[in-house]
């Protein structure tokens, strides 16, 4: 059974480039974008596209970090808080 996952951060790229990867080990249950970037609602994806300020923390049990300098962004802590991997 696969594990749950966001990406986080996410943007327009990273997006558009989803249909083409594959997260061996991981269902995709999100994309993470920054506070207040307004992605969500300029990109049709067939993954849902979650403000970082507003994420539900049921929908998934590990953080993919996409970009290393986002590992000491405040929503990493609040992950680890909530005891995600």
């Amino acid at each position: 059974m696969k594990e749950t996952a966001i990406l986080f951060p996410c943007d327009r790229e990273i997006i558009s480039f989803m249909d083409y990867v594959d997260f061996e080990g991981y269902e995709i249950s999100g994309l993470c974008v920054l506070e207040d970037s307004n992605i969500e609602i300029e990109i049709k994806s067939d993954f849902p596209v979650l403000d970082v300020k507003n994420i539900d923390f049921k929908l998934f049990d590990n953080v993919i970090l996409i970009d290393e300098a986002y590992h000491t962004h405040s929503f990493i802590e609040e992950c680890i808080t909530h005891g995600k991997k």
